[in-house]
């Protein structure tokens, strides 16, 4: 067992409250040097006390890190619960509980525990009620011989099965079991005392002096003093609040099935914790796809993981929707997210639900591109316009020359590989952000965004360079050249007025050429 200096010992309990306890968690006597140099005994006393400040939840914390600490002397077991505040009893935060097995040590005799809060944070309170889980803890603890007769019993005893402590004395364990739970109390009885240190815990109907029954958990520890610690708590009422809990999950997952849509449940890493059929069926029950990352195809991570981070910090829970694309990158998934919880005490779940709109996208993209070239239509157009119409932004528009002899002597499948040839050199020709569609016919225009006052002529250079070259095809070709004629947007613009300018510009440019070649002819 190590072993602790009154020093250690005075530096440990430090700024905590302290408890000292029997090796049956009863209480016990603290050395005045120890208790003097920690900040007092702590809140509620006795054993029952301690646990009744302690949320319901977390009380069966108290009693494994007790049982862990009665099997290794010497050695700090600590856990977390939720508790009253030691200075305030009507408000409940995080406290750090602590335990010391000294019971062998000869200045101390006893196993300390300390308390002492964590966090500022102030939590929910429990709701409290006279009977039920919430309800002060009804418990004993019995010491038993290995042989399974009980050599001590105390706690709330009376309250629990109707018998003065004493009436349990004597007697063997298994005559206070329900007849239906013995054969497998008695094989964990055997399990637990083959191995000194042993522990186990169990629930069991437990039998009541008027002959009812009430259903105990029991935590069992075999100490090497040939006798085993049982502590023993009712849990009739939490239990039946189980039980109501899982029939309302279930009549919730029955609803959800029958949802016309996969709706889910994840954590702020995505990983799912509830979905209902649908989802499933989405899956293909592929048991490796237990979170939303495992959906999505790998370029779209980014977007996902930065919703479900925006959301760990949305008060709000308004609700966010991203498309996404599956892994083999052919559906488009429609994922909407909404957080629950509460955000500022970290503890945040994400329900959504995902629809596939594969065939809703590639619609909308019908609508706004044109069938024939892939570039933006004037539906595309007037979308992409609306966004970024500002002094700043550039519409060039693009009438393409000789192209009408094309079509008259090539036919129109010809006339049609070269539109789709000048769209491809369009499109590869533009900077991020820009955009280029088919106005009609023969016209093309191209937006640029952010183009600095006298940036134009630049721009227009660009799309000639692009435009370069013949466009060759069976049975002769097109030497591609083009009128162009720009504008900027000014306040009250909308596509009709910009391009209305851009037209007549790019109808000098025509005009003036035309002027110039006819006095080169001459």
């Amino acid at each position: 067992m190590p072993s602790w200096s009154r020093a250690e010992l005075s530096e440990w309990v430090r700024g905590k409250q302290i408890y000292a306890r029997d090796g049956q968690a009863g209480n016990a006597p603290a050395p005045e040097w120890l208790l003097a140099a920690s900040d007092g005994w702590g809140p509620g006393g006795d054993s029952a006390g301690a646990l009744e400040r302690t949320h319901p939840e977390d009380r069966h914390v108290i009693i494994s890190t007790y049982f862990d600490a009665l099997s290794r002397p010497g050695q700090v077991v600590s856990g977390q619960v939720r508790a009253r505040g030691i200075e305030s009893p009507d408000e409940w935060t995080t406290a750090r509980i602590e335990w010391l097995n000294l019971l062998d040590d000869p200045e101390v005799g006893c196993l300390v525990s300390t308390i002492c809060e964590e966090g500022p944070d102030r939590l929910p309170a429990p709701v409290i009620v006279e009977t039920g889980a919430f309800a002060k803890t009804r418990w004993m603890v019995l010491e038993v011989q290995s042989t399974g007769r009980i050599l001590s019993a105390d706690g709330k005893v009376f309250e629990t099965l109707g018998h003065e402590p004493s009436e349990l004395v004597g007697h063997v364990l298994t005559e206070f079991i329900h007849p239906d739970a013995l054969a497998d109390g008695v094989a964990n009885w055997v399990r637990v005392t083959a191995t000194p240190g042993a522990t186990s815990t169990s629930r069991r109907p437990w039998k009541r002096k008027d002959g009812g029954f009430t259903w105990m958990e029991a935590s069992y520890l075999n100490r090497v003093d040939d006798s085993v610690l049982v502590v023993v708590w009712d849990i009739t009422e939490k239990l039946k609040q189980e039980q109501e809990l899982a029939d309302v999950t279930a009549q919730f997952q029955i609803l959800a099935d029958e949802v016309p849509a996969a709706v889910f449940c994840c954590d702020l890493d995505g990983v799912v914790l509830f979905h209902n059929a649908r989802w499933a069926s989405l899956v293909d029950d592929r048991p490796d796809v237990t979170t939303l990352f495992d959906l999505v195809a790998e370029p779209d991570h980014v977007e996902l993981s930065a919703t479900l981070s925006a959301l760990a910090a949305d008060e709000r829970r308004e609700r966010r929707t991203i498309d996404v694309h599956s892994r083999d990158g052919v559906t488009v998934w429609r994922v909407a997210l909404r957080s629950t919880g509460d955000p500022a005490a970290g503890r945040v779940t994400v329900v959504g639900s995902i629809a596939d709109v594969t065939a809703t996208v590639r619609w909308q993209a019908e609508a706004r591109h044109d069938a024939l070239t892939g570039v933006l239509n004037r539906h595309g157009l007037d979308e992409v316009v609306a966004e970024v119409a500002d002094p700043q932004t550039l519409v060039v528009f693009i009438d393409l020359d000789r192209f009408k002899p094309v079509n008259d002597e090539f036919g129109h499948d010809v006339g049609d590989m070269v539109l789709t040839e000048v769209a491809r050199r369009l499109a590869a020709s533009l900077r991020p952000g820009d955009a280029v569609g088919r106005f009609g016919g023969d016209e093309f225009v191209v937006v640029c965004r952010d183009v600095a006052s006298g940036g134009d002529a630049a721009i227009v250079r660009r799309v000639e360079e692009a435009l370069a070259g013949s466009v060759t095809f069976e049975g002769g070709r097109w030497e591609a050249a083009a009128s162009i004629g720009v504008a900027r947007f000014t306040p009250g613009d909308d596509l009709r007025h910009v391009l209305r300018r851009a037209d007549l510009a790019m109808l000098q440019v025509k005009r003036e050429r035309r002027a110039c070649a006819d006095h080169a002819a001459r």
